[in-house]
């Protein structure tokens, strides 16, 4: 209690400070004061002496007011700090750490954007943050708790990007998202479940037990995945994979897909047979049982059997068949006398079998594209054998119609199997090799496979003297089409992933120069920006003069990106060109947002580049000249975490 009138007293003193020492004489509140000194005085002397100070402040003789407040400051500033005490009340516990190592170099200006991006809401986040990660900002402790924050993110590829971070900082984090997790969560909860999943393994079984019994739905179906290393928990599973609920069903069959027992696959395959082949067919997928494998494949043969006994071997031709015939011809060009004949018996002769039969087929070929058995491989080939026959047979399924994989070419019963085949050869020569052989047979029904299966497997030479004939012609042309459409996919891939996965001869692929000219002559400029190569002059003259049209933002930072790989020596001139037209248009609608866009851009430069922009400032508006000057500071100090 006598503490506290001190405390009482000090900030009284601290009010008379700013108001003035003469406004303290007469003043009620520390009369009010006053009386509880004089009393706690009698039990400790040093109460008595404030008290006789503060009647001086009360009433001062003339002119040692001021004085007379500073003697009352210092007793009691001197009392506090030997007889107070900080603190707060309560048991005392040890502080809660984590043995995580972070550098925390980088300012608090280049952090806070990334802050504001993981927890605000609003578009243009996403790119902060790939930016972040490529600068390896996320290597620092104020970015932790914001990042988990992000994994509920209403934006898909932000909560996506926060989950791959937090995976790549490693195990050290796990006391942080446990804390953090809450069973009764929704899809936060369980990125976080999985997360710990990954870090702990084995050893965090009681978690997942927990979390299965207590937990949400999303966070079951977490819990349950996160049994695949458990072997004794796999009638856990087993008892999951015929729950009323479809979710935790494919769950169980995912964590059911790393078990190599009989019994695991007996389940995942009479699934794969029932009616949960959609929820299954993933986990059959990636199972590397050999036990499954031979179910599949048995299946598969009776599937292909089915198939080929409606094989015609010298019918007339249908007139049922007449309009399929048509779509065939379409197809393979337009084949001439028995050929022909061939094909539309076979068209007619498709209407006789089961639908189910070859919907079963598709189903298992894309199953088997992620097996490496030596019998998949003699599966694959004797379907191939075949492409006549099953190139009749199209997919009915909403899911495989248009697929990249296929090159802009309607999925058949042929090319499923080449598309496995190319799947099966991406860890074998043998695969390779035998689609690079298909070149030229069945009218060109799987030159899109041949094509990317070349590409992998052969020169450059080789593939431009045997495959360049099909990029001839106008873009109309069908296996123009398909031929451009393979190097659309592999640039697709290129530009999602920017490092060389750890199996990756696409990633290695050089093409020939004159793949490069048919690009251009097809004013392919995503192909020519993806594939070019330094010392293609053909390219180079292309995309600078490609660059001074009237482009959008993308395309000029594809044109940019590539010319900087090719070490075009203009590329400083040509940027400064595009800002002087940009600069030009000022008042133009979008004006602010392109320059932003030519502002990012620059961070490929050098940082002898930051002077051009610190010029271009000089000549613009406010909110212009600050664009500019933020992306010459981050230009001078690129690498240097500011």
């Amino acid at each position: 209690m006598s503490i506290a009138l001190l405390y009482d007293t000090q900030t009284e003193v601290r009010r008379l400070f700013i108001a003035g020492g003469d406004l303290a004489a007469g003043d009620f509140r520390l009369k009010k004061i006053l009386p509880g000194l004089r009393k706690a005085g009698e039990a400790a002397p040093v109460f008595l002496r404030v008290a006789d100070a503060m009647e001086k402040v009360i009433e001062p003789e003339a002119g040692k007011a001021s004085e007379n407040l500073l003697e009352l400051a210092t007793l009691v500033n001197a009392v506090l700090y030997t007889q107070g005490e900080t603190g707060l009340p309560g048991e005392i516990k040890p502080v809660e750490t984590i043995g995580v190592q972070y550098s925390s170099r980088a300012t608090f200006r280049a952090v806070m954007p990334v802050i504001e991006a993981l927890t605000g809401k609003g578009s243009g986040r996403y790119e902060i943050l790939k930016q972040a990660r490529a600068d390896q900002l996320f290597n620092d402790l104020r970015l932790l708790n914001p990042l988990i924050a992000a994994l509920g993110d209403s934006y898909a590829e932000i909560a996506g990007l926060a989950y791959e971070v937090l995976a790549e900082l490693g195990p050290d984090v796990a006391p942080v998202l446990r804390k953090s997790l809450d069973f009764s969560g929704d899809k936060a909860a369980a990125r976080i479940l999985d997360l710990l999943s990954g870090f702990q393994g084995a050893a965090g079984k009681q978690l997942y037990l927990d979390a299965l019994e207590q937990g949400s739905l999303p966070v079951k179906v977490s819990a349950l995945k996160a049994l695949k290393d458990l072997p004794e928990c796999e009638e856990i599973l087993f008892r999951y994979a015929v729950d009323s609920k479809k979710e935790l069903r494919e769950a169980a069959y995912t964590a059911l897909a790393a078990y190599q027992d009989e019994q695991a696959a007996e389940i995942l395959f009479a699934a794969f047979k029932g009616k949960d082949r959609d929820l299954v067919q993933a986990a059959v997928q990636q199972s590397q049982s050999r036990h499954l494998t031979g179910l599949l494949l048995a299946e598969a043969e009776q599937a292909l059997a089915a198939v080929l006994t409606v094989k015609p071997a010298s019918e007339a031709v249908k007139p049922a068949a007449g309009l399929l015939a048509a779509g065939l011809q379409k197809v393979f060009g337009d084949p001439a006398g028995s050929e022909a004949a061939t094909y539309a018996a076979m068209a007619a002769a498709t209407e006789k079998i089961d639908p189910k039969v070859p919907h079963m087929l598709f189903d298992i070929l894309e199953c088997l594209a992620e097996k490496q058995e030596p019998d998949v491989f003699a599966f694959l080939t004797k379907c191939l054998a075949e492409t006549p026959c099953l190139s009749v047979y199209k997919s009915s399924s909403a899911r495989r119609k248009g697929r990249v994989e296929d090159y802009g070419a309607e999925r058949t019963l042929a090319r499923a199997a080449a598309h496995s085949l190319f799947f099966f050869g991406r860890g074998t020569e043998e695969g390779l090799q035998f689609l690079v052989s298909q070149d030229g047979k069945h009218n060109d029904h799987l030159l899109g496979f041949s094509l990317a299966a070349a590409l992998l497997s052969q020169s450059p030479e080789y593939v431009y003297k045997n495959y360049a004939r099909y990029a001839a012609g106008t873009r109309k042309n069908p296996l123009c089409q398909e031929t451009l459409a393979v190097f659309e996919n592999l640039s697709a891939v290129l530009q999602h992933y920017k490092t060389e996965p750890a199996q990756g001869k696409l990633f290695r692929l050089v093409l020939h120069e004159g793949w490069i000219k048919k690009f251009v002559a097809h004013d392919e400029l995503r192909l020519v920006c993806s594939f070019i190569q330094e010392g293609c002059a053909a390219g180079v003259d292309y995309l600078v003069k490609y660059s001074r049209e009237k482009i959008n933002s993308y395309e000029y930072g594809l044109i940019v990106h590539a010319l900087k790989r090719v070490n075009y020596k203009e590329l400083p001139g040509l940027l400064q060109a595009r800002l002087e037209s940009l600069l030009a248009a000022g008042g133009k609608v979008g004006f602010y947002y392109e320059l932003k866009e030519f502002a990012a851009l620059t961070a490929v430069m050098e940082p002898d580049f930051a002077g051009v922009l610190e010029e271009a400032a000089g000549r613009c508006d406010a909110r212009a000249a600050e664009v500019l000057l933020t992306a010459a500071y981050d230009l001078k100090n690129k690498g240097k975490g500011v």
